[in-house]
């Protein structure tokens, strides 16, 4: 009888998502994946991978492009408006 393999740390399975601890564990409370019962730390299993890694390609673009959805609307409130910038030169 073979001894159960120990679970994936969420270190283990970022290194395997090539990506960091911390990336990780956003993704992870962002999508509700919830942590072990036992040991209070997120564990995982080696066939968990795969579908973690769907769901985290999917997150981060989803997340790039809402950074940069927010980074084109501050760019934009930064700008005067060109309605606004006639008026002034119009006087």
């Amino acid at each position: 009888m073979t001894a159960p393999k120990a679970p994936l740390s969420a270190k283990d399975v970022a290194e395997r998502l090539d990506t960091d601890p911390k990336t990780l564990r956003v993704f992870l409370r962002a999508n509700a994946i919830p942590k072990s019962e036992e040991s209070g730390r997120y564990e995982f299993k080696a066939a968990d991978v795969a579908k973690l890694k769907k769901q985290f390609v999917a997150w981060t673009e989803r997340r790039a492009e809402a950074r940069a959805a927010a980074k084109e609307a501050r760019a934009a409130a930064q700008q005067p408006s060109d309605a606004l910038h006639e008026e002034q030169t119009d006087d």
